[in-house]
């Protein structure tokens, strides 16, 4: 349903596009439609995604999330991140965010919880990696209804200390 309704969007901006001046050149028209197509079917595997995703615990997201980038598994962490931030996950993401994973023996230590200070959304702040000096490296993970995702806040990872993790509530509110 939601795919069918993705397409028929998709089909009424090339629509509107193409009535907008674009009429006089077929293959300005065609890259449109490929485009509009190719944004509607990855809009379409993100929501089936999100769809399979709710039965997935925080620890079990970042396990996933943390894993694909360990393996510069693009196609794999898009099904970790929200459907809209899938869109625009590129190699330049895994490359800039790749160095969290270096040395990660691929455990989640423990996840916590906290409210986003900007949305209020619930967030999972998961401990993968020790640091030294009481220092640890943790994903943040967003609640949005009834999904956990990968990549939320504005920061992806954050570096913080043992002790301020300790502080975080043990239960989602």
């Amino acid at each position: 349903m939601k795919s069918l309704f993705l397409f028929a969007c998709a089909a009424l901006c090339i629509s509107l596009l193409a009535g907008c001046g674009l009429r006089d050149s077929a293959k300005e028209v065609r890259e449109v439609r490929n485009a509009m197509e190719k944004m509607a079917t990855e809009l379409t595997d993100a929501i089936e995604t999100a769809e399979q995703q709710k039965s997935l615990s925080p620890d079990e997201v970042a396990l996933k999330a943390l894993t694909a980038l360990q393996e510069e598994d693009l196609v794999a962490l898009k099904k970790m991140v929200q459907p809209t931030l899938a869109l625009y996950l590129d190699e330049d993401f895994l490359n800039y965010n790749k160095r969290n994973v270096e040395n990660w023996d691929g455990e989640i230590i423990e996840v916590r919880y906290r409210k986003d200070e900007r949305t209020g959304l619930p967030q999972g702040v998961a401990h993968f990696k020790n640091l030294g000096d009481d220092r640890i490296l943790v994903h943040i993970l967003d609640k949005m209804g009834e999904n956990w995702y990968a990549m939320g806040g504005a920061f992806s990872f954050e570096e913080i200390t043992t002790e301020d993790f300790q502080q975080l509530d043990t239960k989602v509110d």
